[in-house]
């Protein structure tokens, strides 16, 4: 199961946490269509946030996506976390059983 966990306070994103994968149904490991459409909207955000100097904090692992932005910076990083969120969250609606949305 791909597990996702959107942290957000008083309506501005602060981070975001990608971590597992999608059974072999979808794909093996590097060929799974489920993982690598989550993995491009995960890594979309994080470069396009990096790009713009946003993300304050980040690990990244296989099978593991996690960064924070910079506090001050929330308000510009919203639009951009709304685009990305909405992706997953159709992905989430198409596949119940294999990905799981939560905001913390």
């Amino acid at each position: 199961m791909i597990e996702i966990s959107i942290e957000e306070t008083n309506g501005n994103y602060r981070g975001i946490k990608i971590e597992g994968h999608a059974p072999e149904d979808f794909g093996k490991n590097g060929n799974n269509i489920l993982c690598a459409a989550v993995s491009v909207l995960g890594q979309t955000l994080h470069l396009h946030l990096r790009k713009k100097d946003l993300v304050s904090e980040e690990k990244i692992e296989k099978g593991f996506l996690q960064f924070r932005i910079s506090d001050q910076q929330q308000e510009s990083a919203n639009s951009a976390f709304e685009v990305i969120i909405g992706g997953l969250r159709n992905l989430e609606a198409q596949y119940p059983e294999e990905i799981r949305i939560q905001t913390t």
